[in-house]
Formats: C-alpha cells, sequence, structure tokens
C-alpha cells in the first residue's frame, strides 16, 4: 500500500490487476463464471493488500454471485467470511455480522464453525453487546474441541476471559485466563503465554490485587524481553508500562498507609 508510482511493486501491481480483470473479461465471454469469479476474488486481494476494503468489496460481492451461479459452496463461504472481515475493518458492524452468520450457516466442518463464532463473537464485542458476545465465544470454544484442535481452544479461552473481565465476572475471567496460560505453555507459544500474564494482570489490578499483578506483569516483561519485532517490543513496553503503574500505586498506597499510622 505505500508502494510510490513508478516503483517495482507499484507496477507488478497494476500489471496484475489488468491481468485479473482481463481474465475476468474473457471468462464471462465465454460462459465461465468459476474462472470469472476466481479472477474477482483476486483482484479483491490485491485491493485488500493496498488497505483498499471498499473496492475488496465491491470485487468480492461479484465473486459471491459467480460462485452462487456455479454452486460451490465453499467459495461462497469464503467470500461472505471475506466481505464480514472488510466490513468489520470499516467499521460497519451490523453489516459484518449479517455476513458472519452467513459464513457460519455455510460452515459444516468444526474449525469453519470455530471461525465463524469468532468473528460474531468479535463483532459484538466492537458492537458493546457482551452477553452475545459470550455467547459466540462459547460456540467458538465448543467448536474448537469436538475439532480437536489446541490452538483455537486457546483462542476461544481468551476471547471468553477477556469477556467475562468486561462483564465483571473476575472469578470466571480468572479461571479461563489461567487455562489460557496453561493452554499457551502447552503449545509452547511465547506471544500466547506473554498476553495471558498481561490480561491476568490487568484482571488482578481490577480486583485491587496489586502484588499479584506486580508479579503478572513482571513475568510477561521477562517472557517479551530480547523480542525483535515490533508487536513484541510494543508488548514488552505495555508491560513495562504496567508493571510501573501497579509499582507506582503500591509505593502510594504504603506511603498513605505509613501517614495514617503517624497521624493515629
Amino acid at each position: 500500500a505505500e508502494d510510490g508510482e513508478g516503483s517495482p511493486q507499484h507496477d507488478s501491481s497494476s500489471r496484475l490487476f489488468r491481468d485479473f480483470k482481463t481474465l475476468a473479461s474473457a471468462s464471462r465471454r465465454a460462459n465461465n463464471p468459476a474462472a470469472e469469479g476466481n479472477a474477482y476474488f483476486c483482484i479483491s486481494v490485491l485491493h485488500e493488500n493496498r488497505g483498499e476494503h471498499a473496492k475488496a468489496n465491491a470485487f468480492l460481492r461479484r465473486f459471491l454471485q459467480a460462485s452462487h451461479a456455479t454452486g460451490h459452496v465453499e467459495n461462497q463461504a469464503l467470500a461472505v467470511n471475506a466481505l464480514g472481515v472488510n466490513l468489520q475493518l470499516q467499521g460497519d458492524h451490523e453489516g459484518a455480522l449479517q455476513f458472519h452468520r452467513q459464513h457460519l450457516d455455510f460452515a459444516h466442518e468444526h474449525m469453519a464453525q470455530f471461525v465463524g463464532y469468532t468473528n460474531l463473537g468479535v463483532t459484538a464485542v466492537a458492537m458493546g453487546d457482551l452477553d452475545a458476545a459470550r455467547s459466540y465465544h462459547e460456540g467458538a470454544l465448543r467448536s474448537a474441541v469436538q475439532a480437536g484442535s489446541m490452538p483455537g481452544e486457546a483462542c476461544a479461552t481468551a476471547n471468553l476471559g477477556c469477556v467475562a473481565m468486561e462483564l465483571g465476572d473476575a472469578d470466571g475471567s480468572q479461571a479461563l485466563l489461567q487455562r489460557y496460560l496453561r493452554l499457551s505453555q502447552s503449545l509452547k507459544d511465547a506471544k500466547g503465554k506473554s498476553d495471558a500474564l498481561m490480561f491476568l494482570g490487568k484482571l488482578a489490578s481490577s480486583r485491587d490485587d496489586l502484588d499479584a499483578a506486580s508479579d503478572f506483569y513482571s513475568q510477561a516483561m521477562q517472557m517479551s524481553a530480547g523480542a525483535t519485532s515490533t508487536s513484541r517490543e510494543t508488548a514488552t513496553n505495555s508491560a513495562k508500562c504496567s508493571f510501573g503503574i501497579v509499582s507506582g500505586t503500591k509505593a502510594l498506597n504504603q506511603h498513605m498507609d505509613a501517614l495514617r499510622t503517624q497521624l493515629e
């Protein structure tokens, strides 16, 4: 998306746009809706790579029409899922919800259902409907367990734990986030372990358990230490910041307790 005019990347992208549009036109003249639809999908991906989600959606809708004409269920599921995600990125949560529901209707396998439920849950959170989000993420967890997918189970458990925290269910959130931590450890997922510790630290802070929060943030800081990717550096900085806030709050509380003792 950042390629300038005249750059090799921009020239290559422009050539691909022309090639796929030519393929779509030729396929339409040849009455080959399957090839035409595939060309539209490729064009939509090119637009997505440029961050042009509205343009991508226009071609995804053509891809959906072509897939409907051929009766290709898997491609229809792919189209409505992509449309839902793109609308979500544009802030159209109502539209995204409709397409994610359609995707769930197409989903016959457990992992496809997991994706549908997860997207519905994320959209519900964005809309502030936490009760619906909890129900959707429970569906995602159930589907992941039925599919025997530990990464899917970890993802759904983390989402449920965060929703429970927002709903004020501290005990439920604690159990779910501890489970997420154990699953991440079993998967040897360093990012998952770091995220779980950060979530547990946030939960402990909300319960005014500053000692536990400090310990969780400290562990998260150690987990992210030495990270080179931008995302992990951000996680490290976030852990350091949270640890500093909790440490400062603890120090302030201790100071205030000492003052009260002196006054008494």
